[in-house]
């Protein structure tokens, strides 16, 4: 659920979400509770899906939802746009201009990622927590659900037109191969992700988070 005020922030600075009953792009940015996650196998370009956002004084935190998964998890989130534009590499470095040479040649940041990869075993966000406490309690793991914490540091040379569009390529689920004894391992065989998806039981078996 968003977070109270968020839809302030999210009607005045983003498109409005369209129904849940109807199709939505894959690469769309919309807050939706009722919304099934996509389900990615294979390299694929996702937008964000918004579970969170709350301010703490000039930070923005961003929970992003991208896809369900069968609890092994994606391969891997890599690159992250922001409308458009590179705004984080695959290996994690901020590209200008989130990050850039401030005054005195001081390195300034204006936004930071942590990445979760939708597996059964991760925890909840320690930054999410250390913030905000209770409201984000350790129950919160996203048990399933590849997402993204995105902070973004107010900054008008880096924000000019608020809250970006956001997509990331993500290296979609790992799935298990009859031939090598079931062990799973990511893939681009699409008879590999056919089984996935038909004898999955986790979150991708529904596409709702837990």
């Amino acid at each position: 659920l968003l977070a109270q005020g968020a839809g302030l922030i999210l009607s005045a600075l983003t498109a409005q979400p369209g129904s849940s009953t109807g199709p939505q792009s894959i690469t769309a940015n919309y807050a939706d509770n009722l919304a099934a996650l996509p389900v990615v196998y294979g390299l694929t370009k996702v937008g964000v899906k918004y579970v969170d956002i709350r301010q703490d004084g000039n930070d923005l935190y961003i929970v992003g939802a991208l896809c369900a998964t069968n609890g092994q998890g994606v391969n891997a989130i890599k690159e992250i746009y922001f409308n458009d534009k590179l705004a984080v590499d695959a290996s994690g470095t901020v590209q200008s201009p989130f990050q850039y040479l401030g005054p005195g040649a001081v390195l300034v940041t204006n936004l930071a990622v942590t990445k979760y990869l939708g597996t059964d075993v991760q925890v909840a966000d320690p930054t999410m927590q250390s913030v905000f406490g209770l409201d984000w309690g350790p129950a919160c793991v996203g048990e399933g659900v590849a997402y993204c914490v995105f902070k973004l540091t107010y900054d008008r040379a880096s924000y000019p037109t608020g809250i970006p569009q956001i997509t990331v390529m993500v290296e979609g689920m790992k799935c298990a191969d009859p031939r090598l004894g079931g062990t799973f391992a990511y893939t681009q065989n699409p008879a590999l992700h056919a089984l996935d998806y038909l004898t999955s039981k986790g979150t991708a078996a529904t596409g709702l988070a837990r």
